[in-house]
């Protein structure tokens, strides 16, 4: 990301296919996580599900979290480099390269909340029901709510700022971004993110006072949360992460529409980090 300026076709191209080679592999495991935990529901004897369940998502958050702060080390060294050369980066590389490690920041510490609470349960009796799982995946779902906020402003940045200037204005605005605007631009948004945080840190205090019934006894399995709020709170959470998706694609789409009917030798770098976003 850090010579969008210069980057080839080539290079771009290369960018894509592993982006999508890492997308197939995300949804290969999600895949494989949900008929692993089919087949065992099918099975009379479901007191290894739980067992099951974790050792897969132990194994998968292990390698995600090794490849996540493999590229976190990596870039902090890329820029103690530039620190210590004592080269200077625009605006338009800071917040880049500031995002793009506070995203990895984020996605390493939700790998971590993900591994821990799996590993309790492997090594304890307690099961999912207890605090320190409810808690982690409050937690996990936080700090998704981080990067979902920062993957709308992504999308947004991309946006030329001026589209309909004419004359010296066009001139001077000319190739500019939301990107390269301050950003409280996108204090908007923020108001979602808060919104889903609250429903997640009630649905946490009513599931503390009232745990979800849970059972990985030989038998049938149920996983149900008795306090009619809670399951209310759920529904909520679900439709905000909805919200979210649909504001995304309404950013892509109307910042592809717009770039298209602009120079691309303008907003070449718009058309790269767009070009990023959809894959």
């Amino acid at each position: 990301m850090l010579n969008y300026e210069i980057i080839s076709k080539q290079s771009l191209k290369g960018i894509v296919v592993a982006l999508n080679v890492f997308l197939v592999l995300g949804l290969a495991s999600l895949l494989a996580t949900a008929v692993v935990k089919n087949r065992l529901l099918d099975q009379d004897d479901t007191s290894w599900l739980s067992t099951a369940y974790s050792s897969m998502a132990v194994t998968l958050s292990s390698l995600f979290l090794a490849a996540a702060m493999s590229a976190f080390i990596k870039g902090l060294s890329r820029v103690r480099a530039t620190y210590l050369q004592r080269n200077t980066w625009s605006t338009r590389r800071t917040t880049l390269a500031r995002t793009a490690l506070l995203q990895l920041g984020l996605q390493i510490l939700n790998l971590i909340m993900w591994l821990l609470p799996n590993v309790y349960v492997l090594y304890s009796n307690k099961g999912w029901a207890s605090p320190l799982v409810l808690t982690s995946g409050i937690i996990r779902f936080s700090l998704l709510n981080l990067v979902f906020m920062l993957f709308l402003c992504d999308a947004h940045n991309v946006h030329p700022q001026q589209p309909a200037l004419t004359g010296d204005a066009a001139k001077k605005t000319s190739g500019q971004l939301i990107l390269d605007a301050p950003f409280f631009i996108h204090l908007p948004k923020t108001l979602l993110w808060a919104g889903l945080q609250a429903a997640l840190l009630a649905t946490l205090a009513l599931t503390l006072r009232e745990p979800p019934d849970l059972d990985w006894r030989p038998g049938p399995i149920t996983c149900a949360f008795r306090n009619p709020h809670t399951r209310h709170l759920i529904s909520s959470i679900g439709a905000l992460i909805l919200v979210y998706i649909v504001m995304f694609l309404n950013y892509l789409i109307c910042g592809g529409m717009r770039l298209s009917q602009l120079p691309s030798s303008s907003y070449r770098t718009a058309n790269i980090l767009q070009k990023w976003q959809v894959h």
